[in-house]
């Protein structure tokens, strides 16, 4: 923001696109940081997310960590800009809406095709000793699409695998065949 000549405010915004997000690959790994957010973030948006920034800077977060949201009892919940998802063979283990997270719209996509996939997809609580058990653990967000998590700072290393690939060749065919002009949904085949 900054101020304009006749009095008020000004504000530009910057938007950069991950493009490994709309190729049909996972986006770029990112590690996780546990920090314990009471009741977590709950099932809306923050406008103001000072409270996420001032976590971060107190924890030293670079570029590519985020981080992990645990309740106090803890439960993973969410990172800062995505919903969780661990694997285990072949379930996919997600935290449940049950108000503590947001219920984000490309959360119910993948689960939804990893059900088609042939994952057995399970929402219920687990906690950070779960999570570190995980073969994968993956991030899902409307920004990013699907990415994989290389680690958790000082526990445990995962990386990309098979899971996460298929998952985020599964949504980029589902991001193909609609898209949105006038906020309807629009088969890929009947664009002119």
């Amino acid at each position: 923001m900054y101020p304009s000549p006749g009095g008020g405010q000004r504000s530009e915004v910057s938007v950069l696109a991950a493009p490994e997000a709309f190729s049909g690959l996972p986006a770029a790994c990112v590690a996780l940081v546990p920090t314990v957010l009471p009741d977590g973030l709950g099932r809306h948006k923050w406008h103001d997310r000072r409270v996420l920034a001032d976590r971060r800077g107190l924890l030293g977060l670079g570029r590519h960590e985020e981080l992990l949201l645990l309740d106090e009892d803890g439960a993973v919940l969410e990172t800062e800009q995505a919903n969780v998802l661990a694997v285990f063979g072949k379930v996919v283990r997600t935290p449940p809406l049950d108000g503590r997270i947001l219920a984000g719209t490309t959360r119910e996509a993948v689960l939804r095709l990893a059900a088609l996939e042939g994952f057995e997809v399970s929402e219920e609580p687990f906690v950070l000793a779960d999570l570190v058990s995980a073969e994968e653990v993956l991030l899902v967000s409307s920004i990013r699409g699907l990415c994989s998590v290389s680690g958790l700072r000082k526990d445990r290393s995962f990386g990309a695998g098979p899971v996460g690939a298929q998952l985020a060749k599964a949504l980029w065919a589902l991001w193909k065949r609609v898209v949105r002009p006038d906020c309807g949904l629009v088969p890929e085949d009947s664009q002119p």
